[in-house]
Order: C-alpha cells, then structure tokens, then sequence
C-alpha cells in the first residue's frame, strides 16, 4: 500500500528521475555561485591590493618630488606637479595640503587653493602622520574611489610640511571583477548544461534498471512468477536484478512445492474425512460401549451403544464429570484408576443406572496417547453381559439338569449291584432258611451291601445340601500335618515317600479344620493310589495374592452388590496348597470330568471324593486346580482366602 504524503512533502512524491535531475541542478548551482563568490572575492582582494599599492607609489612619488614645493611654498609647481599626475585616466584628484592644512595644490579646482577642506576624509587625512587609505564617493560624478593621503617629511626633522592626496577611482577594478563574474557565469552555465546531460543520462541508466524492477514486483505481486529482468550491469542494480531473478525462481519452485502439499494436504483431508466416516460407522456399529474422557475425568465421547447402556444421550452428559454422573461405582473409578495406575485395566463389574437397575457389564480400560505418546484420556469399552447372564443360567440349568441325569444313572448303577445281592438274599432265603452255611453268607454280606447303599446316600447327600461349614481361625500347615500322619504308615507300605514343605508363620485362615481334613485325605488318598509302584508325594504351603477378577466368589459378590464396597480391592491375599505326585497322571478327557459326580478311574470307589472336596473348597470361597500330564504325575493346588469373601 502507497502512503500518501504530506503537501509538504511534495519532492517525495516526485519520480526518481526528476528527484536526481533536482538534486544535480541544486548542487551544481550551489557550487557554481559558491565558486563565483570565491573567485569574485579573491579577485577583489587582488585588484584591490594593486590599486592600494599604487595609489600609494604615486602619492609618495609625489610627496617626494613636492617637499622642495612646500618648503618654499611654490605653489605654481605644486599645481603643476598636481595636473600632471591627474591627467591618468583612474587618477581622480590630486590635491597638496600645506603643514596648516590649506590647500595648495587641487587639481581641476583651482578656486580651493587657500581653503581647508572640512569633508570628514579632508579632515582625517590633514591630520595623519602616517600613509593612510580612504574610501570616498564623489557625488557629481557618482563614482567611487580611494584616497591616499601620504605626510610629507623634511629628514632628518619629524615636522610634518604637508599632505599630499591621491584619488583613484575603482571603475576599472569593478569592470575587471564585472569581466570576470559574466566569464564565471558563462563557464558555470555552460558546466551545468553539460552536467544536466549528464545528470538526465545517468538518471535514465539508473530509472530504467529500477522501473524493469517495479515492473517485475508488479508482475511478482499478479502472480506472473515467470518474468525476468535483464541484467545489463555489474554495480549494485544489475546485483539488484539478478538477486531479483533468484528470488523470484525461489517463489516458483516453493509455490510448487506449496501446491503439492496442498495436494498432498487435501489427499489427506480426504482420507481423514473417510477415516472419520469409517470411524464413526465402526462405532454406531459396535455392539459393545466406548466411553472416552479427558484428563480431568469429564465425558468426550459416547458411541450410540454406549448411550444406550448408560442410558445418557451424548448431548445432556458431554464435558460433565463422570463422577457427578456415575458416583461410588466400579465403572468411575476404574476409568480413573486407569489415569492413575497409567496402565490397562480389565473386569467385570456392574453399572447402576438412573433407573437404579445393575446392568453387569465386562470392562476394559486403556489411555489415550498422542502420536508423542503423551496422555491425553482414558478410554473404556464395555459389553453388556445381561445376555450372557442369561445364557450362563439356561447353561446352568442345562447343567444341572444333565448332573440329575448323570447322577441318577450313577446313582442307579452304584445302588443296583447292591441291591440285586439284596433280592437274590432275600429271594433265597425261604429256600435255604435251614442251611447254615447260607445264614452265615447271608449275615455277612447283606450288612455290607446295605453299608454299602448308605455310604452312596450319605456322600449324595453331603454333595447335594449345604454343609454345615464352622469357621474359625486354622493353622493351615497344622491340619496339612495332621492329614498326613493319618496316611503315612500306608505311603511307607507302599513305597511312597512323602515329602513337606510349608512356609512357616502363615498367618490363620478362617476355616472349618474338619472339612479339610477331609479334602485333604481324598487328594492323600487319590494320589497313594496314583502311584502303585510307589513314588513321592510332595505337600507345601505358600503364601499368594490373586487378582480380584481371577476369583469367581469375590467377582460374584460384586456382581451381586452392583459394585460396592469390595470393588476398591484389587489384590486378595490366599494359600496354596499343593499336592504333586509322581504317578500316572490324566488325560485332558479325564481332567475335564474330574470333579462329576460317580466319575472315578479307580476301579473301587464311589467317584463322589473330588466333588464333595471341590464343593467344600468353594464354601470356604476358594478355588481347586488341576494340572497333569500322562505318566508325569498331577499337581492339585487348593487356593483358600485369608479374608472370606462375605
């Protein structure tokens, strides 16, 4: 934008041409009158000096020659002497004073002699007694000139006789100077006509190289980034100019460069464009929930499933915090436990919503990082497990169902046998009622097989109904022991050595001794009969902390509770009991049935042992696992909690 100048600024809105055609003129005419002055005044000074000399020369030459004249006052010569010096043509006067100041001699006026002349020049010169100089002007000619007044001396006596006067007239010294200025002014004109030319090309050599330059600007700034200036010189324009050209390639080739990244950037405009679309589709289609927030725990983004589990459209809840939403549940405070711990959490949990009604849900938390890998939320992607609640109880009833089944033809077949001897016996017995031999068969096995028919019943119904569980505080390795003494002359019988490694100072469990005494007998008894060529049976007991979402008692409380108070444990203390042999071992077919009713790959027995002992373990709210190879040996660890789950 061109700034408008001031009307007193009228010689910046000149062109650059006429701006240095100016500047040459003034300075040239400056200098000329500057030198005119100079040479004008020297010259004065010169033509001056020889005219002071001789109007002096003549004045003392004629004092000189008058001294005889005025000692014998001959005033006839003096006249004489006086005229024949006025005759030069400068010579404007010559007028000889007596000692008493009366004219003597004055030439061309010849009625003064006599007279003292009063003027101030007349008076100042009839008194000096040195050579002086005067200016006079004579009014009936109208010219200037110089006196010279010279005493007249009589050596070797200091008595003044008289004054001689001379007057020259300057005309000849004005004409000389006059001369002399009309030469200078001719020359200066004629060197400032020259060095106008000269200005005028030189300012034309100049312009013409910077005019191509605004109009290469002017093409530049339309947009024409393919004009060149021609480069016609080295000085500092024709630099000027290729430095232009330089420039202007540079402007070219990041234009280009500007328009492929343009390109580029709308390539990926459209990409990101379609990778939103994608995105949002892939959310509007997931079945599960994503909720995102920022670091100070307020809500980003709900997907359309996740605002219909929460029941929150996204636009009432958007930037409120999850805490005024959601207060004292599993569901917050594992999102932000993920901010926190700053690492991904995952577990099953229960939302209430403002319905109040607990939807169980399975959590998964994550942060949201930047491609600078620094925090900027937390992401959670939840799934409603109401369905699978559903499936899991039809499963259940599927599978108590089958477990009736299972259970009434096991209980059929254990039963049967026995009482088949019973009918036999009895059908018998009119027969044989007399014969000894058949009474004392008859009392010996009858009772057994009647034991026997008791004993399945018992353990059915010690499977099917709730023990009577007493907890109390139990020394976990003083039950091991006791359960191991009971067993240890029949492991020595056999070939088997036991082996005990417990970790001292465990602190008390809350348990019923009797009822472990009892799981621990059937895994002592199993693996005795695991190992018929003998073996060793190694016992410890260790002190473990499992995750709260690896223990189904803990997790079904939750669950239960719609994520209360137990949902700040993460970490739950437990002991591990391990009974590892060395014998046969299982397949993976026999590990999968292992704990069904009448299952057993003894050849004796009831199969009701492992589902009793796993049914009295997960009372206490701990856990049975198996691990087994063929021929390797199995290892069962029973997890008890240190704290049971209320």
């Amino acid at each position: 934008m061109i700034r408008k100048c001031p009307l007193g600024s009228w010689f910046a809105q000149l062109r650059l041409r006429t701006k240095f055609l100016l500047s040459t003129c003034t300075l040239l005419s400056l200098l000329l009158i500057f030198l005119l002055i100079i040479v004008e005044k020297e010259q004065r000074a010169v033509i001056t000096a020889e005219l002071e000399k001789r109007g002096r020369t003549i004045a003392g030459n004629l004092a000189a020659v008058s001294v005889k004249s005025l000692l014998t006052y001959n005033y006839v010569t003096l006249e004489q002497d006086a005229e024949k010096v006025a005759k030069d043509e400068d010579v404007l006067y010559v007028i000889i004073l007596t000692k008493e100041g009366k004219v003597a001699a004055y030439s061309g006026r010849d009625e003064k002699q006599g007279e003292v002349l009063k003027d101030p020049v007349s008076q100042k010169a009839m008194h000096t007694r040195s050579p002086l100089v005067q200016t006079v002007y004579n009014p009936v000619t109208q010219e200037e000139g110089l006196d010279f007044a010279v005493p007249v001396f009589v050596p070797p006596s200091h008595e003044r006789w008289g004054v001689v006067r001379v007057g020259l007239s300057l005309r000849a010294m004005r004409k000389e100077i006059a001369r002399t200025r009309r030469y200078i002014t001719g020359l200066g004109l004629l060197i400032l006509l020259i060095g106008i030319g000269g200005a005028t090309i030189m300012a034309q050599r100049i312009s013409s190289p910077i005019q191509q330059l605004v109009a290469g600007v002017i093409e530049v700034a339309r947009g024409n980034l393919y004009h060149r200036i021609r480069v016609e010189s080295g000085d500092e324009i024709g630099h000027l100019a290729y430095q232009f050209n330089q420039m202007t390639v540079q402007l070219l080739h990041q234009r280009r460069q500007l328009e492929i990244k343009h390109q580029e950037l709308n390539q990926k405009l459209r990409e990101i464009s379609l990778l939103k679309n994608y995105n949002d589709s892939i959310l509007r289609s997931m079945t599960s929930g994503v909720i995102t927030l920022d670091l100070q725990g307020r809500i980003v983004t709900l997907n359309a499933m996740a605002e219909q589990l929460l029941e929150m459209p996204l636009e009432r809840v958007r930037g409120v915090l999850l805490t005024d939403l959601l207060p004292d549940q599993t569901f917050t405070s594992l999102l932000l436990k993920t901010l926190e711990k700053g690492e991904s959490l995952h577990q099953n949990c229960s939302v209430r919503r403002e319905k109040g009604d607990a939807l169980p849900i399975s959590m998964t938390t994550s942060l949201l990082k930047d491609d600078a890998g620094k925090v900027t939320g937390i992401l959670g992607v939840f799934q409603d497990l109401s369905t699978i609640r559903e499936l899991e109880q039809q499963l259940r009833r599927a599978d108590r169902l089958a477990a009736v089944g299972t259970l009434a033809a096991g209980v059929a077949h254990e039963i049967k046998n026995p009482l088949v001897s019973l009918k036999t016996f009895t059908q018998m017995l009119p027969r044989k009622k007399d014969d000894p031999g058949f009474l004392a068969k008859y009392m010996r096995i009858v009772p057994q097989e009647l034991d026997r028919v008791n004993t399945i019943v018992e353990e059915l119904l010690t499977l099917a109904r709730p023990s009577k569980i007493l907890l109390r505080p139990t020394a976990i390795n003083d039950v091991l022991a006791h359960s191991i003494e009971l067993y240890r002359e029949q492991a020595t019988a056999a070939g088997i050595t036991i082996r005990e490694e417990y970790t001292p100072d465990l602190p008390p469990i809350s348990a019923d001794p009797d009822h472990l005494k009892r799981v621990f007998g059937n895994l002592i008894t199993n693996a005795l009969q695991a190992m018929p060529q003998g073996g060793g049976l190694t016992v410890t007991s260790q002190l473990v902390h499992l995750k709260v979402t690896e223990v189904p008692a803990y997790q079904n409380n939750m669950h239960s509770s719609g994520g209360g108070s137990q949902s700040t444990l993460e970490f739950v203390p437990f002991v591990a009991i391990r009974f590892t042999d060395t014998g046969c071992g299982m397949t993976q077919e026999q590990l999968d049935a292992l704990f069904t009713p009448f299952f057993t790959t003894k050849g004796k027995g009831t199969g009701l042992g492992l589902a009793i002992s796993h049914k009295i373990i997960e009372e206490h709210g701990g856990m049975v696992q198996v691990e087994s190879q063929p021929g390797k040996g199995t290892t069962f660890t029973v997890l008890l909690p240190f704290l049971y789950p209320a």
